[in-house]
């Protein structure tokens, strides 16, 4: 990636009777600013002979602790097992018939042959993707090709498969041989130049190396400086820098309204949101600190002033009197993505259906881990309303993380908890765990967030995770690695996710195709006016 080596995969495939078993080790290592991020990942499959699948098991380890899932299909159903420090979590899910795991791709492929031109569409259960449904796979088989590998010439023929989700695309390209087996294969992702696998021997592959520096390259340049603690609100142009640019993922949010669209661009105005419920007397949803209670409402009361943080920074806690005072219907209620389980779009009410996957236990956000259970009770101390409770929780996850450290791929909030380690992304998923256990429906955002200088560059827009909980009919934004309550509209989601997926098609597929692709315009800055000094 980027012209050089990050890393390595092998794949198996035999048979044993009547079933065939596939396996994968891949292993990827990025340098991240001056932190290299190691991911580790083996994942295999158990089919019958005709390429029905009947169940995985899969290790990954994308942080300090690996994490386990083995899925079972019996009667139409997948039953899967995650297991993490000796916790099981159990979810069961629908699985479409048809739907075709490894071998039962390849199969596929063989049966319908290899001439320049053929298309179709086949099922595929990837729980790398998703665990909840399968994906749409769009094979198309082209021609024979030449092309250089370590400066030597070889020959395939190209075969290209696009996976289709509700949550984007993703797209390899590979050159096969007679024999269907992958000589090369990439993955474009734009701004950091195609991830290449190329066919080789053992030596070769597990040769050390010295992994690139990716991150730095994805940051958008802001173009000008932006006061995070006067902004109140921002109108942004995204745009594509290609005609194959998507931008059609964006979503709106609490604080982001997709205002204008075109092929290749999307303007969003971002508002600095008010902490006082948009319905008159609406009640906020408690919390239950014990693993299994039920989420319970409790009676509504006045908003809190913005809660002071020790060591906080000047563009953290900010003042809710300020935002009480402004923007009332800059916010106006929100509702969920059709692919969460609601309507997109409009201000229909959320039910409490819609809100339990927000609620509820996963791999990620495990809410029976009495370690987690713990934490919530003594971040919350006895705290109800929302907004100060919101603001309680994210004061305190953003002490707890005491280590601040690039290092960590992408830990579950069970990790965070016990390694106090990580960043962005461990900051909001141990945020959203620690809300959901209090009653807070929670979910993540991911997107890009305005900083004034990281690295050594300045005035830049770098990829970034927040967390943000339901109260008052909205999805309210609360950032504990950047050490904010009152956020600043400087954030621009392009996804969100309640973590239902380990696999996290929801969170990566909207990102692919964004990294290093678009360009950011600031069109507006609103400014809340500086108070006169007193005499």
């Amino acid at each position: 990636m980027g012209g050089a080596k990050v890393g390595y995969a092998h794949s198996t495939m035999s048979r044993d009777g009547d079933r065939v078993e596939t396996s994968i080790k891949f292993q990827m290592k990025i340098g991240r600013v001056d932190n290299p991020v190691t991911l580790h990942m083996v994942q295999g499959t158990t089919e019958s002979l005709d390429g029905a699948a009947l169940g995985f098991q899969s290790e990954m380890n994308l942080s300090v602790m690996k994490s386990a899932m083995r899925g079972t299909v019996k009667d139409g159903k997948i039953t899967i097992v995650t297991t993490q420090y000796n916790m099981d979590q159990t979810q069961v899910f629908d699985l479409p018939a048809g739907a075709l795991m490894s071998w039962g791709l390849f199969r596929e492929q063989m049966l319908r042959g290899d001439k320049p031109g053929t298309k179709y569409t086949l099922k595929t259960y990837a729980p790398e993707l998703r665990l909840d449904d399968a994906v749409s796979a769009v094979i198309a088989i082209g021609d024979m090709e030449d092309f250089t590998v370590r400066g030597k010439t070889a020959r395939g023929q190209k075969v290209v498969v696009t996976l289709e989700s509700p949550a984007g695309s993703y797209e390899m390209i590979s050159w096969v041989d007679k024999s269907g087996l992958p000589v090369r294969s990439r993955v474009p992702m734009p701004g950091v130049g195609d991830m290449e696998m190329i066919a080789a021997d053992q030596a070769t592959a597990l040769a050390d190396f010295v992994p690139p520096e990716i991150f730095m390259s994805t940051v958008v340049k802001a173009g000008r400086k932006i006061d995070r603690d006067a902004a109140r609100k921002i109108r942004y142009r995204v745009r594509a820098k290609d005609a194959n640019g998507t931008l059609e993922t964006i979503p709106d949010t609490g604080a982001q309204k997709v205002v204008g669209r075109d092929k290749q661009s999307v303007e969003l105005v971002v508002s600095r949101m008010s902490h006082v419920s948009s319905e008159p007397g609406a009640q906020a949803t408690g919390g239950p600190s014990e693993p299994g209670a039920s989420a319970t409402q409790s009676e509504p009361q006045a908003p809190a002033r913005g809660q002071s943080e020790p060591g906080a920074s000047a563009t953290g806690n900010q003042n809710r009197d300020r935002q009480a005072e402004g923007d009332q219907d800059g916010s106006p209620k929100d509702s969920l993505p059709s692919s969460q389980g609601g309507t997109k779009g409009g201000s229909s009410p959320v039910s409490a259906a819609d809100l339990a996957e927000y609620l509820e236990s996963n791999l990620m956000i495990n809410t029976s881990d009495l370690k987690l259970v713990e934490l919530a009770k003594e971040a919350a101390g006895g705290e109800k309303e929302p907004f100060t409770l919101g603001d309680k929780l994210r004061c305190f996850v953003t002490e707890y993380v005491s280590t601040k450290s690039l290092n960590v791929g992408f830990a579950t909030a069970s990790e965070v908890a016990r390694t106090k380690e990580g960043d962005c992304s461990e900051h909001g998923v141990l945020l959203a765990a620690l809300g959901r256990i209090n009653g807070l429906p929670s979910r993540v955002a991911v997107g890009l967030a305005y900083v004034p200088v990281f690295g050594n560059q300045d005035d830049i827009f770098g990829y970034h995770m927040w967390t943000q909980f339901y109260i008052g009919g909205r999805w309210v934004d609360f950032d504990a690695a950047l050490r904010e309550t009152d956020c600043s509209p400087t954030r621009i989601a392009f996804a969100v996710s309640s973590l239902k997926n380990a696999g996290m098609a929801d969170l990566s597929l909207p990102l692919i195709n964004k990294i290093g692709a678009i360009d950011i315009d600031i069109l507006d800055i609103e400014t809340t006016p500086k108070s006169e000094p007193q005499p």
